[in-house]
């Protein structure tokens, strides 16, 4: 693979983020994991089909296939995804805490713990290194906001099943993103570490947990519940897309101040 500038940091904050709690888990303590998603799964899969071929054909992913993605827009993109994990481990916690198991609320809580380690990590590496200072750091991007505002009011008023449904895709569509550029990835790609890591076997481990996690969710639910549970799929899928699109256009928020000097 192509060395990155900072990025085996970030390599290993990511490599934390989705799949630490697997390898780290005592063995009694670990779900069994469902490599067929079936269940929920396979419905949600099939219902978001458009959403993953809009997210797999989009300029981003696209240029990161081909190792032609602009530095600039992986480094918004990079800010944007720390900002971001802050976050989305609230949204981790809160589940813990509804949690009916101890397995569940381990995974859950680990997740969480973990996804604020990462935080620092990116941090003191791969930030760092592109003269990132802490105050840029933290302005997360109106569609950055949007995304993990729906994650925490998903929290704190949806039940337990319909929020772990809500974190799915960003877990899910990472792993379809990786494994489908993997394929056809240009020769000596600049991000070719970024593609590896998602496209792994071990990346993929912390997947199944989660699906596993959602199938019996869903297994052990209403059918109103279940509706809202692939609702809430569809909606953080839609955003992961929006994700990505906002860091190729390098989003920011408005000027407003530039706007009024101007009128």
């Amino acid at each position: 693979s192509v060395w990155v500038p900072g990025y085996c940091c970030y390599r290993r904050s990511i490599y934390l983020h989705f799949w630490y709690h697997v390898m780290s888990m005592p063995e009694e303590d670990m779900p069994d994991v469902n490599h067929s998603a079936g269940g929920f799964c396979a419905k949600a899969w099939e219902a978001s089909s458009h959403v993953r071929t809009a997210v797999n054909t989009m300029p981003f992913v696209q240029q990161l296939k081909e190792g032609t993605l602009s530095k600039d827009v992986f480094r918004h993109y990079m800010i944007q995804d720390s900002a971001y994990l802050l976050q989305f481990s609230r949204a981790l916690c809160i589940a813990a805490s509804k949690a009916t198991t101890a397995a569940d609320q381990i995974f859950l809580a680990r997740s969480g713990s973990r996804a604020v380690d990462v935080e620092g990590e990116l941090h003191k590496g791969f930030l760092v290194k592109f003269g990132v200072d802490a105050l840029e750091k933290g302005i997360p991007s109106p569609t950055n906001s949007n995304y993990v505002n729906f994650l925490l009011a998903t929290a704190h008023t949806q039940p337990f099943e319909v929020l772990c449904a809500a974190l799915l895709p960003c877990f899910w569509l990472y792993m379809d993103v990786g494994t489908n550029i993997k394929q056809e990835s240009a020769e000596n790609n600049y991000y070719q570490s970024w593609i590896d890591m998602y496209a792994g076997e071990d990346f993929g481990k912390g997947v199944c947990t989660m699906q596993e996690l959602c199938n019996r969710l869903s297994a052990n639910s209403s059918a109103q519940v279940q509706d809202a549970m692939l609702e809430a799929f569809l909606h953080a899928a839609r955003f992961e897309w929006m994700f990505f699109d906002a860091a190729f256009r390098l989003e920011q928020w408005p000027n407003l101040r530039a706007q009024g000097r101007k009128e």
